[in-house]
């Protein structure tokens, strides 16, 4: 007959087996003895499969003997490497993005970044911890607002999306833009927080270019007392700047966006070639 290790261990693992089983019978002593393992075994039909292996020696009649479980983690092992595939697609969505990802302890109230959110905020992760670089790098102007989404999140349980400046420690300002999720427990009780952050001072210097662009034309615009209008038919909104309802001599709440009374407003004489510019613009936009 075959004993339980001639059945159950792999044949490539049979010459490791031997020589351990003849020193635990000589000392009681062996490297698998007091943890907890995992191995690979064979079942009836040879195949392999993983277990976690737990042993315990003890002492009768001057013999050594093993007493311990085995336990099949087939399923735990499937499910860790289904996790791992989620966390390769997850890091890689991540890092093309340019998002970094945190985790905020309630409880113990320890803050956990990735290598994304170190680099964003400058600062390196061998030598500081993420809430002190945290606490140290936000901007102070910025911090009742942060405070405050925060609260919220947590209080009246909503999501938690803010946008705040930090402080590098060059002195460079930068723009981030963070959002999480609160994960509470069976009683409704905050415990953690994840979620992701992720620079956004490019988009803030495009902004504020966009309106320093604007706040010119609109100088431009009231210096040589010039009415500017923009139809988007589509949309059905027009635009039009103060400048042109002085012109006209109406207020934007008498005005808002009656085409026919702009209509009206025409000279006879002009109406007619007026309506069939703005007919073929409708048109053409159409057709697009």
């Amino acid at each position: 007959g075959m004993d339980f290790h001639d059945m159950g261990a792999p044949m490539e693992y049979q010459s490791q087996i031997r020589p351990g089983l003849t020193k635990f019978a000589e000392t009681g002593q062996g490297p698998v003895l007091g943890v907890t393992t995992e191995v690979t075994a064979n079942n009836r039909q040879g195949e392999e499969f993983p277990v976690e292996v737990s042993l315990s020696s003890f002492r009768m009649d001057e013999n050594w003997y093993a007493v311990g479980t085995v336990r099949d983690i087939t399923q735990r092992k499937a499910a860790e490497e289904t996790l791992h595939g989620y966390s390769q697609r997850l890091t890689l969505a991540t890092e093309a993005g340019g998002l970094g990802v945190w985790e905020w302890d309630i409880a113990n109230d320890t803050l956990t970044w990735d290598r994304r959110v170190f680099e964003i905020f400058a600062a390196d992760p061998n030598q500081d911890t993420s809430m002190n670089v945290w606490s140290r790098s936000l901007h102070p102007d910025d911090l009742p607002v942060t405070e405050k989404a925060l609260d919220e999140a947590l209080e009246r349980q909503r999501e938690y999306s803010v946008e705040y400046r930090i402080i590098r420690p060059d002195k460079s300002i930068r723009h981030v833009e963070v959002a999480g999720e609160v994960v509470r427990d069976d009683e409704g009780n905050p415990v953690r927080m994840i979620g992701v952050t992720w620079d956004i001072s490019e988009r803030k210097e495009a902004e504020a270019l966009l309106q320093e662009s604007q706040n010119r034309l609109d100088l431009a615009l009231r210096a040589s007392n010039t009415g500017l209008w923009d139809w988007r038919p589509l949309e059905g909104r027009i635009y039009r700047n103060d400048q042109w309802f002085r012109q006209l001599g109406y207020s934007p709440d008498e005005f808002l966006d009656d085409t026919d009374l702009l209509m009206k407003l025409m000279h006879p004489d002009d109406a007619a070639k007026n309506m069939n510019v703005m007919d073929e613009y409708d048109s053409f936009g159409q057709d697009d």
